[in-house]
């Protein structure tokens, strides 16, 4: 509580730092989505951030105001290593030689 009130307080000068404790997210789909389309629900399932990349995404989206289209793209091109790994890999060759 004591940590809030520093970081919530813009002139506060000595804001006192807090940690979240690890968190699973997780892509939510409504059924009939899910049976429309189990290809894209294949590869809700594998997504995996890691949390450092996601919030230096996030921050960035929220400091720059950059579109999420932008970022989208922006992700894809520089992190190979970590979507290639949700999809086939005639699916992330075809996906790499797009971007």
């Amino acid at each position: 509580a004591e940590a809030w009130k520093t970081l919530s307080d813009a002139k506060n000068p000595n804001p006192i730092g807090t940690r979240s404790m690890p968190a699973r997210l997780a892509i939510g789909v409504s059924a009939p989505f899910k049976a429309q389309y189990p290809q894209l629900v294949s590869v809700f399932e594998k997504v995996d951030l890691p949390i450092d990349l996601l919030n230096g995404i996030l921050g960035e989206m929220s400091e720059k105001r950059t579109p999420p289209r932008q970022v989208a793209e922006a992700f894809l091109k520089d992190h190979p290593d970590v979507w290639q790994q949700w999809v086939p890999a005639d699916v992330a060759a075809k996906l790499k030689g797009a971007l």
